[in-house]
């Protein structure tokens, strides 16, 4: 997926266990947006990554226990049941840009 100026591309990296809603994003700059992961499985943890088009993958946040982690403009959250997180980003400027995906840690 080629991911243009505030286009955010959403995807799953580790398996089929866990899957990732929604699959893409077209955002205006200003906009906030919400990614959701759910497993089949309890997870560990969970960790969020931003990657650039022709860049190595960023972590933009960790969560090892249920509760929300929050970060400047990004809010991360991990489920009672280690299911599902969601990470939350607000008024997303151009180097929001990317492809984010969860994996578990």
């Amino acid at each position: 997926l080629l991911c243009l100026p505030l286009f955010v591309c959403l995807t799953e990296v580790n398996g089929q266990d866990i899957k990732q809603i929604p699959q893409s994003l077209l955002l205006q700059e200003g906009d906030n947006f919400t990614t959701y992961c759910n497993s089949s499985r309890t997870l560990n943890s969970i960790q969020w990554y931003k990657q650039r088009p022709g860049g190595s993958p960023v972590l933009l946040i960790s969560v090892v226990k249920s509760g929300a982690v929050k970060q400047k403009k990004l809010t991360a959250w991990f489920g009672e049941t280690r299911k599902d997180s969601f990470l939350h980003v607000v008024a997303t400027q151009t180097a929001d840009a990317g492809t984010y995906f969860c994996t578990e840690a």
